[in-house]
């Protein structure tokens, strides 16, 4: 095959070409289009081809723009291969003086572009590359440029946020990019429990966090998960008649799937305690948590605990019965930390991030304290003492924790 113009290698009777060039004996030079930079005065005489070629290694919407001093030039774009007047990706046979193109989130790879003279012709031509539409569009929306066209049921420049609550029992697709949020809200209206659901693959990673009035962030929420397996349930349990909302934050990239549905079953057997009839453990005295696995300890009167150790997310719980009808002191001290360590306190069980009676949840001091007035006698009432590890608690902390009564 005519030694393959020197631009390629004989191999079975067949040439395979060098970078650059194509066709069957390598004949075609094809000239890499570099983005950005605009191609002056390329003539293309009738009935003839002049073809150019990008490897495309980044996401991103590509635009072409094509100008014809005069004749009648015709744009064929194929991938991964020359494209001809009947196999090709996209094209534009009109008569447009200027012609312009829009490949929004192209296969990564290469593609080729073929300038086709219909009459002979004089044209200028530039590729530009802009950002692909945030996020996918969150899975919640189709592409148009660079912005997003939501699906009715979603809004936010990504399609990240849900407009209505969630219908029980009915698998939604999502999408997060590294660090970035989708927002859904559930409207729970009976005294059943219920379980957030999400699945997604080995490789990905994405946390659930739940808020009560508003959207949720890394440090402010009631509840959340952010072990890294693939299947993740998030149970919430007597959730009352109330709206919650639900945040997906990608830990890395994530794509998921999201069901969340009513539950009546216990968790782990209730191992100290019995499962009531909507689904929820009540525990044996000095039991608490969602399965009655977790002790607390009694405080005596101004007598500290100390050395205690707590990482981000546990609890550790406190009971402390009062002697006197005045107030109740609490004081914990973090020994090398500020704000690592929560306190809340309770008179009707054990609290939780979303109910308690009184709270310290500052940041910026190692020293929580609460202090509660009584104007009547509550001698021999007994108060709830949990102890959080804030979600600013990087590595296991040790803390002192307190309560007194006076006149101690």
């Amino acid at each position: 095959m005519n030694g393959c113009s020197g631009h390629g290698a004989c191999i079975r009777q067949s040439c395979v070409c060098d970078v650059g060039y194509s066709g069957e004996d390598c004949s075609v030079n094809i000239n890499t289009i570099h983005v950005n930079e605009e191609y002056r005065n390329i003539r293309v005489a009738e009935g003839k081809w002049v073809y150019y070629f990008i490897e495309l290694q980044q996401s991103g919407n590509m635009h072409l723009i094509i100008d014809q001093s005069f004749g009648d030039v015709d744009i064929y774009i194929k991938y991964n291969s020359l494209p001809t007047r009947t196999d090709f990706t996209y094209a534009d046979t009109t008569t447009s003086s200027r012609i312009t193109m829009d490949i929004i989130d192209p296969t990564l790879g290469p593609w080729y572009f073929g300038f086709y003279g219909f009459s002979a012709s004089n044209f200028t031509f530039k590729l530009t590359m802009d950002a692909m539409c945030p996020d996918f569009c969150s899975r919640h929306g189709s592409c148009a440029g660079s912005y997003c066209q939501c699906y009715t049921e979603y809004r936010g420049t990504a399609c990240e946020t849900r407009r209505d609550p969630l219908p029980d029992n009915v698998i939604v697709l999502g999408f997060v990019s590294q660090s970035s949020w989708n927002y859904y809200r559930y409207s729970s209206n009976t005294a059943n429990n219920f379980i957030i659901e999400v699945n997604h693959t080995n490789s990905a990673d994405c946390d659930i966090y739940v808020n009560t009035d508003r959207n949720p962030t890394v440090s402010e929420y009631v509840y959340r998960d952010i072990t890294s397996g693939s299947n993740t349930k998030l149970r919430i349990d007597n959730p009352g008649s109330k709206v919650w909302f639900i945040g997906i934050y990608g830990y890395t990239q994530c794509d998921y799937r999201l069901r969340v549905f009513s539950s009546t079953q216990c968790p782990g057997g209730c191992g100290h305690g019995t499962c009531s009839q909507n689904g929820r453990c009540i525990c044996n005295p000095g039991y608490t948590g969602p399965t009655c696995n977790v002790t607390s300890n009694v405080l005596r009167n101004g007598v500290p605990i100390s050395n205690q150790n707590i990482t981000e997310g546990e609890w550790r719980y406190f009971e402390f019965t009062l002697n006197t009808t005045s107030q109740l002191n609490i004081v914990l001290h973090e020994r090398d930390t500020e704000g690592f360590v929560w306190l809340f306190v309770s008179a009707g069980g054990y609290p939780s991030l979303l109910s308690y009676d009184e709270a310290d949840t500052s940041i910026n001091s190692d020293i929580h304290r609460i202090k509660i007035e009584f104007e009547s006698p509550r001698v021999g009432t007994r108060f709830y003492i949990g102890v959080y590890g804030s979600p600013f608690n990087l590595r296991s902390t040790l803390y002192d924790v307190v309560a007194w009564t006076p006149p101690f």
